[in-house]
């Protein structure tokens, strides 16, 4: 008796489900993708997400507006402000980065594109926060950095403010920043301590 081809039906239905993921992807309106990287001297942003997560951005910015009054041209102008305004970057440390030069592709999956000025020729170090979504708590967008030097893929939520810092670890990895947190329990420790004491003191006195 032959045995089962399990592995030929496992890769039967999974096949599929791979090449349904880029659609699944573009059409997904709590979720988006945000890439920054470079050729020679220029870097570049995109923004990509589902014209749904867009729309719904621009209905909770404006209460009773309707797109569908809109012109295409007036509904491009919106997206653009919207997204421009919610994008702030900054390199190095100092480096201020301005976002010039917006392209739009608009689409079930529209695409934005900037040119950056400002950004430094050695990069090193990159605080990014994306508030283009903001009103949508159960959206995530993908931030990939230089994703043709390295795999540095970082997601950003409503719980870390849709904001990232990251500094540059070797040649093709960035990571982010690692904040020293005090911790508030020893100090209550020693607080409960002197309330005791002074209560003690209280009661024998």
């Amino acid at each position: 008796m032959m045995p089962f081809p399990l592995h030929k039906v496992f890769l039967g239905w999974l096949m599929p489900l791979l090449a349904l993921l880029p659609t699944a992807h573009a059409h997904n309106g709590q979720i988006s993708t945000l890439s920054l990287s470079r050729q020679g001297s220029v870097w570049t942003l995109s923004l990509s997400a589902s014209i749904t997560a867009f729309n719904y951005e621009l209905e909770a910015e404006n209460p009773g507006l309707n797109l569908k009054e809109l012109t295409p041209q007036e509904l491009i102008s919106l997206l653009m402000k919207r997204v421009s305004s919610t994008i702030e970057i900054a390199a190095n440390g100092t480096h201020q980065v301005k976002l010039v030069n917006g392209a739009i592709h608009p689409g079930h999956q529209t695409d934005i594109l900037y040119e950056l000025e400002g950004m430094p020729d050695s990069l090193q170090a990159l605080s990014l926060s994306l508030h283009s979504f903001s009103h949508n708590p159960n959206h995530s967008c993908v931030f990939l950095l230089e994703p043709t030097v390295g795999n540095n893929r970082f997601i950003l939520t409503q719980g870390n403010n849709f904001t990232v810092s990251l500094q540059r670890k070797n040649a093709t990895v960035f990571e982010p920043v690692k904040t020293n947190r005090v911790s508030v329990i020893p100090w209550l420790a020693i607080l409960g301590l002197l309330i005791m004491v002074f209560f003690v003191w209280w009661v024998k006195h």
